[in-house]
């Protein structure tokens, strides 16, 4: 799709180029993130997608999302959101498989309703365990679908 969009923007010109862009950074920008907190700071991991998955029962969001990596280790956040009338994290925790987990603090929370759609969830969050902060979650506003096996963002920010 991104060549056809390039090809396009290559016959049309001046506007349509501009457009291009316009379309392709917004595509690559605030997509899914990961940074692991080591003795010299953070640094950045790769993500291979974003699997999210919950319920919106009035005023309250149960969300799973699960963020994959490389290694098949993935990192699973269960978050309860409470919207009254904004939206905040009433909880969260998070798991890493074959690891451990802790509690999960919002740094910034991105939440669109979806009342009659389906909600989505995003933000950024602090992932704490015992020995302090462990990773840094970047999630792009990621539709959630009933049951396991939901939707999949790209680490890009688009969805699958």
């Amino acid at each position: 799709m991104v060549s056809k969009l390039w090809a396009a923007a290559w016959r049309g010109g001046g506007v349509a180029w501009g457009v291009a862009a316009v379309v392709l950074f917004a595509c690559q920008g605030g997509g899914a993130r990961l940074e692991v907190h080591t003795e010299t700071g953070w640094e950045q991991r790769p993500v291979v997608e974003v699997v999210a998955s919950g319920r919106r029962d009035g005023y309250r969001t149960e969300a799973t999302v699960q963020v994959v990596r490389p290694d098949d280790r993935p990192i699973t956040l269960t978050l309860t959101i409470a919207v009254d009338p904004t939206a905040h994290l009433v909880s969260g925790q998070w798991q890493e498989a074959g690891r451990g987990g802790g509690t999960v603090t919002p740094l910034r929370l991105d939440f669109l309703g979806g009342q009659g759609e389906g909600a989505s969830v995003g933000g950024r969050y602090l992932l704490e365990d015992d020995g302090g902060e462990r990773y840094r979650v970047t999630l792009p506003p990621t539709l959630l679908r009933a049951g396991w096996g939901g939707v999949t963002a790209l680490p890009g920010g688009g969805d699958g």
